[in-house]
């Protein structure tokens, strides 16, 4: 449900950003792209987890909904949302704290693994002029996580009971975590003649602290729109 939300949106800002164009070029022309103090974008990446948490888990796709809107100078304040789906497949102990097998023990997993991310921070863009098509940007702040689990099968069975790291039993077969982290973004948007753009962009998730037990890093790109 929550990709389905993510690619509704992009829909509807390539839509928008249809009949935004004409409007921009018609008032505007090439001027004013600068003064639009919203920012909309919708795109995707390729994302490949890290850490001793998420250990044997594969790259893959994220999809991400994006706005930011600018409140003073080169800052803004901005958000996303981003979610995707990556396979499990190895020998492991534990997943984000949660064993495999009920006597402690490593087993052979195959299953899922889903980060839904919500981003919340500040935005500085390093060029605002009227001439410049060119915007690079750089985003920090806080990270909200929830990250899911669905485990197929353990030592090609089906998951039972183990417990976590807090000792508590629990099934195997599907679990889950929120967590809070940070998060840091570098990229480059490139404007055209109207509101609307398309970006590149490189993100460090720091989905728990410290950093290195569960971390996301994706590169990606997708488009902008900067209404009137």
């Amino acid at each position: 449900m929550s990709r389905a939300l993510v690619a509704a949106v992009g829909a509807a800002l390539l839509l928008a950003a249809g009949s935004a164009q004409a409007e921009w070029q018609a008032t505007q022309g090439d001027l004013g792209r600068s003064e639009a103090r919203a920012i909309l974008r919708a795109g995707g990446a390729w994302a490949g987890p890290t850490g001793g948490d998420v250990d044997k888990t594969k790259p893959g796709v994220n999809y991400q909904a994006a706005a930011a809107y600018r409140v003073w100078g080169m800052f803004s304040v901005c958000g996303s949302f981003a979610t995707g789906s990556f396979d499990v497949d190895g020998q492991v102990v534990s997943l984000i704290g949660q064993y495999v097998r009920s006597d402690l023990r490593s087993g052979n997993v195959s299953g899922s693994y889903e980060p839904q991310r919500l981003r919340l921070g500040l935005r500085f863009e390093a060029l605002r002029t009227e001439t410049s098509r060119v915007v690079p940007y750089l985003e920090g702040g806080a990270l909200f996580t929830t990250t899911k689990f669905t485990i197929d099968s353990v030592d090609r069975s089906t998951p039972g009971f183990a417990p976590n790291a807090d000792g508590e039993i629990q099934s195997v077969a599907q679990f889950e975590r929120s967590t809070t982290g940070a998060f840091l973004r570098g990229g480059v948007e490139w404007l055209t003649a109207g509101p609307v753009g398309v970006y590149t962009e490189a993100t460090f998730d720091a989905v728990s602290i410290p950093a290195g037990l569960h971390s996301i890093v994706s590169v990606g790109a997708g488009i902008s729109l900067r209404p009137l």
